[in-house]
């Protein structure tokens, strides 16, 4: 039996206090914009409070539901994940915690789940508390998406947050003052308005859009849908308006960047926005290509005419056809395992990991290779200079499979994974690289060596954020000439910040509100637009 209760946003009400008295699991409905996460947040604040006064409490934990659609995996695998992801816990420790029952999770947004997924979701939640002692936990979601779901959460409680009353935001308005006296106005002269402003959310977009104007006459006559609309288009206006020293953009070039925007993060289930997130399905499908089978091809051609042409300055031009042949298949077999490891993506090397084990493993796995490599060297240098290479490319390529690549958890700075990606191709490809042309050099020669090295490095540079970087600097090329976004990313979206659009989230993004995110996504989407953004051009 679950209990409901209604809960106005009135000063002395305690959701902590209901929390209890359902035997601490909660499910928190209420409208777009009605305060369901600050709730959350307050409850979580409590929570903490007890956990810090009590080190044997539960620890409470807020993560947003919408990730867990991409994989669908079991909830207690899922929450391991997050805690690694979104709080930097290091993965034992949360697998730990998770598996003695440490963790609270307080999990927002249940509606921003992909709609064909939410039944499953709540199954899996349910699966999750049945499996883990009817673990303490807390859901948000809007509550006509829930109630459209045929599946029930197994909690104990629920709220219900009201709307604003009529006389909660008479008395908002007088306070404001004379600013909003436009806005008291119109809703004097038409109380259907009054649907419009009985969230805190809205309210306060009131306030921004028509602080100081009068509102249109032409929008209190129209149907909710059409006036919130009408609410969003004058606060953006008014915002785009405000005076700012930053760099200044077009208006409909800044609706336009933004619409296309929201409408990704909504394809891909994405509350916060990362510059190194972006993949090449965000690009329309005549164009995916290019950042993935395109950078390899340019790679490996670029990479062997460069390598074949300074050999054969150096050696001759039939070495320099043989070992540009040999260079160029070497990257391409190099490229094609990581395309096919990454499936397509992108995948940063923010952190790398050593290990001694899976290095001496992956000695005797390579060991075959560097006979071959090693054999068609000495047919061209001689037996020591394929002796040396032969074994110089097991170790190298040994102590290369030591390292395993990962990612940072938090990021504090737009792009900081494919700035990491940048430093630790370097710090891979340029020690190597010198190894292989001191060996080139003192068995061949200066040029020799020079030419190898530069070559070794390259292509030992690759898997550890190379071959990253270049995917991204593609990716972000072909969407700057689609009309999608500035060049300079970072800027623009500080820009739309500065404007009360997004508000920034260590290293990344996200919309104000998801009801501003569905406005400008449903722009993207208007007549006169595409999906694949070719409108967006500016």
């Amino acid at each position: 039996m679950t209990a409901t209760f209604s809960l106005g946003l009135l000063p002395g009400s305690r959701l902590i206090d209901i929390f209890d008295a359902v035997n601490h699991t909660l499910l928190i409905l209420g409208a777009p914009g009605s305060g369901k996460t600050t709730l959350l947040l307050t409850l979580a604040k409590d929570l903490l409070d007890r956990a810090t006064r009590d080190p044997a409490y539960l620890i409470p934990v807020v993560l947003p539901l919408t990730s867990w659609a991409i994989q669908r995996r079991p909830l207690a695998a899922w929450l391991v994940d997050e805690l690694h992801q979104q709080y930097d816990v290091p993965h034992r420790v949360a697998q730990a915690w998770v598996e003695t029952d440490q963790v609270l999770p307080l999990l927002d947004g249940l509606d921003e789940v992909m709609p064909e997924h939410q039944t499953a979701c709540v199954e899996a939640i349910n699966l999750y508390r049945q499996e883990h002692s009817m673990l303490p936990l807390v859901v948000c979601s809007r509550v006509v998406d829930y109630e459209a779901l045929k599946v029930r959460l197994r909690l104990q409680g629920a709220i219900v947050i009201q709307p604003l009353t009529p006389v909660e935001v008479e008395a908002y308005l007088t306070q404001v003052g004379a600013s909003l006296a436009g806005v008291r106005q119109a809703l004097q002269e038409n109380s259907a308005l009054g649907e419009l402003f009985n969230t805190p959310f809205m309210l306060s977009i009131v306030a921004m859009a028509y602080a100081g104007r009068p509102v249109a006459e032409q929008h209190t006559s129209e149907t909710p849908e059409v006036r919130r609309r009408h609410l969003f288009a004058a606060y953006v206006e008014r915002m785009l308006q405000r005076r700012s020293i930053s760099t200044r953009y077009a208006h409909q070039q800044t609706e336009n960047w933004l619409a296309w925007l929201a409408w990704q993060m909504g394809q891909h289930s994405q509350t916060a926005f990362y510059l190194e997130h972006m993949q090449p399905d965000w690009l329309p499908d005549r164009v995916r290509w290019i950042p993935t089978k395109g950078v390899r091809l340019v790679v490996v051609l670029l990479f062997a005419l460069a390598t074949g042409g300074l050999f054969g300055i150096v050696t001759g031009v039939a070495s320099g056809l043989v070992l540009g042949l040999l260079f160029g298949v070497t990257s391409w077999v190099v490229l094609s395992r990581m395309e096919a490891i990454n499936i397509g993506g992108i995948i940063g090397v923010e952190i790398l990991h050593w290990s001694w084990p899976r290095s001496l493993f992956s000695l005797l796995s390579i060991f075959m290779t560097g006979i071959v490599f090693g054999l068609v060297l000495g047919l061209l240098y001689g037996l020591l200079a394929g002796l040396v290479a032969g074994l110089l490319f097991v170790v190298l390529t040994g102590l290369m499979q030591g390292l395993s690549a990962g990612t940072i958890a938090t990021k504090t700075i737009p792009n900081q994974g494919i700035y990491r990606s940048v430093r630790n191709a370097f710090l891979v490809g340029v020690p190597s690289g010198a190894i292989i042309g001191l060996a080139g050099g003192l068995i061949a020669g200066v040029g020799i060596g020079l030419v190898t090295g530069i070559a070794g490095g390259a292509v030992l540079g690759l898997p550890y954020g190379g071959l990253a970087c270049l995917q991204h600097f593609a990716l972000r090329l072909v969407i700057v000439r689609s009309g999608f976004a500035p060049w300079r990313y970072a800027a623009f979206l500080d820009y739309a910040a500065e404007r009360l659009f997004l508000r920034k989230v260590g290293g990344g993004y996200m919309f104000i509100h998801r009801q501003l995110q569905e406005y400008f996504a449903a722009r993207h989407m208007e007549p006169g637009g595409t999906t694949d953004g070719e409108s967006s051009r500016s």
